[in-house]
């Protein structure tokens, strides 16, 4: 810039001296139209510096306004952004401490502005959810719909699976549907929308599709053991029931002769279409349906699950389990369970023996167990052994 203003120096000194130098002073002239100007080299050469000198001032003085004007514009567009996030903090904390109603609000204000608005929504939606007012499903509604994107192909999923799992939760089960086929579609498949797949054909029980969704959630292993056998209970459970009430028990039977060995061979399927017989009162199929589930190394899980079955005592059953005790004398398993057998069979002596021969282990506990023992006591007359066993109960607890 020194280098610019002394060039302009040097020339416009140049000009100004030359017409001495030749002994003529020059003149300039400019028209314009009707209008003429007149001026010596000497006189336009000074005009010209002053001009120039009186721009670069000028210039200064602009940029340093620039300068200032960007800064304080800088402070009005932030300070939208700087409340956001003020109100996203609030939000955030509020939630944390349980106080739901006042992060919904703070969520809200801030989404718009915040430098991660799908995760307001979704607070803000999870925090709808845990209140009570009558119009949160409208608010989630709201809030599920600008947490997904206008394009399908590039919503993220995370948002997509808390959107299902909302609608699910406020029982919109036709608006879960369709997020589910449309996402699916788009996204791919996603082993997260299986799990949610079968829990909204189970809610909205529709039972046979939940049921051809059970190889492919085997297949990606989506759930533990222990999940996947309460899924599987409540899933054939629910089928049976539906069978039973709109074709009657010779519908439910036809059904139990299409289904495949290796179904008719599981334990959550056997056991739920026995819970089905149960109530519609028909032990005798039951009976045949346990007996060769039952095997000295079975797991304990059947026998809990046998337990809940109210089902009169069976010969057949009762030898097999009573062979079982006589085998493994030490089995705390068989031996609570031939005490249960012979407790609803009327046969009290054999359970109260049983039960004496299973509480002998000091380390032994359960409820169930306990209950049916002083019952059996009480009902022999035997108070004060009931007695005692109700006090070294609660001496243990």
């Amino acid at each position: 810039m020194k280098r610019l203003v002394l060039l302009f120096i040097i020339f416009f000194t140049a000009v100004s001296i030359s017409p001495f130098l030749i002994g003529e002073k020059g003149y300039i002239l400019i028209a314009m139209g009707n209008f003429t100007i007149e001026s010596t080299v000497v006189t336009a050469s000074i005009f010209l510096f002053i001009s120039f000198l009186c721009l670069l001032l000028l210039l200064r003085l602009c940029l340093g306004g620039i300068h200032f004007g960007k800064g304080t514009w800088r402070k009005i567009t932030f300070a939208s952004q700087r409340k956001a996030h003020k109100n996203f903090k609030q939000g955030v904390t509020s939630y944390l401490i349980e106080d739901y109603n006042d992060a919904e609000k703070h969520l809200i204000k801030s989404a718009e502005r915040a430098s991660e608005p799908s995760t307001a929504y979704l607070l803000a939606a999870s925090s709808a959810q845990k209140q009570t007012n009558e119009d949160k499903s409208a608010n989630i509604e709201y809030y599920v719909k600008c947490l997904l994107a206008s394009d399908t192909k590039t919503a993220d999923i995370e948002h997509v699976l808390v959107a299902i799992k909302l609608q699910i939760q406020l029982k919109n089960f036709s608006a879960a549907e369709q997020l589910l086929t449309q996402y699916h579609t788009n996204i791919g498949h996603d082993n997260r929308l299986l799990v949610l797949a079968i829990e909204l054909a189970v809610n909205q029980e529709h039972f046979q599709q939940a049921i051809d969704y059970l190889p492919k959630a085997y297949k990606a292993k989506v759930f533990n053991l222990k999940e996947m056998y309460d899924i599987e209970f409540k899933v054939y459970q629910g089928h049976f029931l539906t069978v039973i009430n709109e074709k009657a028990i010779d519908g439910l039977t036809s059904l139990w002769k299409t289904l495949s060995r290796k179904e008719k061979n599981k334990q959550s399927i056997v056991l739920a279409y026995c819970n089905v017989l149960v109530e519609q009162e028909l032990p005798e199929p039951v009976e045949a349906l346990i007996l060769p589930l039952l095997q000295i190394d079975s797991d304990e899980s059947l026998i809990i699950a046998l337990k809940q079955l109210p089902i009169k005592m069976n010969t057949k059953l009762f030898k097999i389990v009573q062979k079982y005790v006589q085998k493994a004398p030490e089995n705390t398993m068989w031996l609570s369970y031939f005490a249960f057998l012979a407790f609803h069979s009327e046969q009290l002596d054999v359970a109260i023996k049983t039960y004496s021969q299973l509480f002998s282990n000091t380390s032994y506990q359960n409820q169930q167990d306990t209950k049916l023992y002083i019952k059996a006591l009480i009902q022999t007359n035997e108070h004060q052994l009931a007695c005692q066993v109700m006090l070294n109960n609660l001496l243990v607890k």
